[in-house]
């Protein structure tokens, strides 16, 4: 009989490396599926990131074109913008109405501060119209415009000699 072989620990190495595979394997199993919801969250605040700017150029643009035409918009409920809707880096046209108020009621008498003549509100949304009622708006923004005594509609260069911004409040972009 020749010499007796022990077993001892032949295989281990085996055995340790097929664990350390497995452990490694899982990790990056759930390292993987953690980056995927990340991509997809990044996807998403980009894109409602996307429309809330879009809404905002377009509420920009709406106050500009307001600003010297003190009559036009003084039925409520009217598209504000110069043309029906604006397309900027949303993939959907804003549109955006306004409800015009002539002479708002004046706030305190402070010193150097002229008084109002106009209060319009905007609403932004990515649908035809934007009621004021309608939970749909991106941007609803309140501006307060000074026009000058000589401001009318054959004369609109004294209109909106002055605004302010009163409130620009921005929803969440999924509503």
């Amino acid at each position: 009989m020749g010499p007796r072989r022990t077993r001892g620990e032949d295989g281990a190495t085996l055995l340790l490396a097929l664990i350390f595979m497995v452990a490694v394997g899982l990790i990056l199993t759930a390292i993987l599926s953690l980056s995927g919801n990340d991509l997809a969250n990044t996807s998403n605040l980009l894109s409602q990131q996307s429309l809330e700017f879009s809404a905002g150029g377009a509420v920009n643009a709406a106050i500009e074109n307001v600003r010297y035409d003190p009559v036009a918009f003084a039925s409520p409920g009217q598209n504000c913008l110069p043309g029906a809707s604006v397309q900027l880096s949303y993939k959907l046209p804003i549109s955006v109405d306004c409800v015009s108020v002539r002479n708002p009621t004046p706030p305190a008498p402070q010193a150097f501060v002229p008084p109002v003549t106009r209060e319009v509100t905007f609403y932004a949304c990515v649908t035809a119209s934007c009621p004021a009622t309608s939970t749909k708006n991106v941007v609803t923004a309140t501006v307060d415009y000074v026009d000058q005594p000589t401001c009318s509609s054959t004369s609109t260069s004294t209109c909106g000699s002055q605004f302010s911004i009163k409130s620009w409040l921005v929803d969440t972009a999924d509503n």
